[in-house]
């Protein structure tokens, strides 16, 4: 009897002792995962030249990222997002690959008044691009958003736009005239008149409400 009792307390204990050992390994996993760095892409499809000049824009504020081997894409930490993207306007001329709201999501109190425009606006004119390459026979889109000039009060205050269409077709009067149209709900304050689309041989096919 007493060494049957003496076996059922060396099963609990060897029970309590795996039963901690599993406790113990459940906890430490959730630490490594939160404390493990999230990397998220900063930019993506660029080239050699332009993914050095954003490696050493980050390099220079001190920011830790990542080249991916073929060298179109580099990575930072998820925390280090805005900081990153700031670094890259500061001393960069390349826009981030940020939809509009992502860019309004990552904007803090660190970046200055003409930093977040700039932002703001070549995240919009990524936005608009996106649209404009989803529609059939437009395989690449380049968008220029010039705001408006507030000190020529002489002349009217509105946005301009500027399309480079990469086209895999010809496109009618009337869909060039659509096109026009979306852009002008599109960027606030826009009018027909001041729309210009090309192609890419910079033929031009929508000239300020000219066909």
């Amino acid at each position: 009897m007493i060494e049957f009792t003496v076996r059922i307390k060396k099963l609990y204990l060897l029970i309590a002792m795996a039963v901690f050992a599993l406790i113990t390994m459940l906890l430490l996993t959730v630490t490594f995962f939160n404390v493990r760095d999230s990397w998220i892409v900063l930019f993506a499809n660029r080239n050699h030249v332009e993914i050095s000049q954003v490696a050493n824009a980050l390099e220079f504020d001190g920011i830790r990222h990542r080249i991916s081997p073929d060298w179109t894409r580099i990575y930072v930490r998820e925390q280090d997002r805005t900081e990153a993207t700031v670094a890259v306007f500061r001393n960069v001329a390349i826009a981030p690959d940020l939809p509009l709201n992502g860019a309004i999501n990552v904007l803090g109190l660190g970046t200055t008044e003409p930093e977040r425009i700039a932002i703001l606006l070549a995240a919009a004119q990524n936005d608009i691009a996106n649209v404009l390459k989803s529609i059939e026979g437009i395989e690449d889109a380049q968008v220029t958003i010039t705001p408006p000039e507030r000190a020529l009060l002489s002349h009217p205050i509105s946005a301009s736009v500027g399309v480079v269409l990469f086209t895999a077709r010809e496109f009618s009067q009337e869909e060039v005239a659509r096109l026009a149209e979306l852009l002008r709900t599109m960027v606030l304050g826009l009018e027909t008149e001041n729309i210009t689309i090309t192609d890419q041989n910079l033929t031009p096919l929508f000239v300020g409400g000219e066909l």
